[in-house]
């Protein structure tokens, strides 16, 4: 089971998330009481990212940051699988831009994606 990239393939939903999280650490992501909650419900189990795919399993907040992370950082990490704009996945892309050498190390799918979404001016929409 896993989710599609436009152009940089596919991963799947647990990796997907952990890279997303590890990304989002980078930004000063903290995790949410509700994602704390998931956490410690699903680790006895299955992998609690494993109940985390797809909008119709995540949680509202996701990730606590900083006061000044733009609201578009905030919007892309909290909610991964909702659609950006063109504008908002530019704007996205220009803001992990200066980690990229970091953001690649955990994850390149995401920055792949970016790159090529910006370059043909298209929007953040994965499944």
């Amino acid at each position: 089971m896993g989710m599609d990239y436009r152009y940089a393939g596919s991963a799947s939903y647990p990796r997907f998330n952990k890279e997303m999280e590890k990304v989002a650490k980078l930004f000063g992501a903290i995790d949410s009481k509700e994602l704390k909650e998931n956490k410690e419900k699903y680790k006895d189990g299955i992998n609690w990212v494993d109940h985390m795919f797809g909008k119709e399993h995540d949680v509202d907040i996701r990730y606590v940051f900083p006061k000044d992370t733009p609201e578009v950082l905030v919007k892309f990490f909290n909610h991964p699988y909702d659609d950006l704009t063109v504008e908002e996945t530019k704007e996205v892309h220009d803001l992990l831009e200066p980690k990229r050498e970091q953001i690649e190390e955990i994850a390149n799918q995401i920055m792949y994606e970016l790159d090529d979404l910006v370059l043909y001016e298209e929007s953040w929409s994965i499944c």
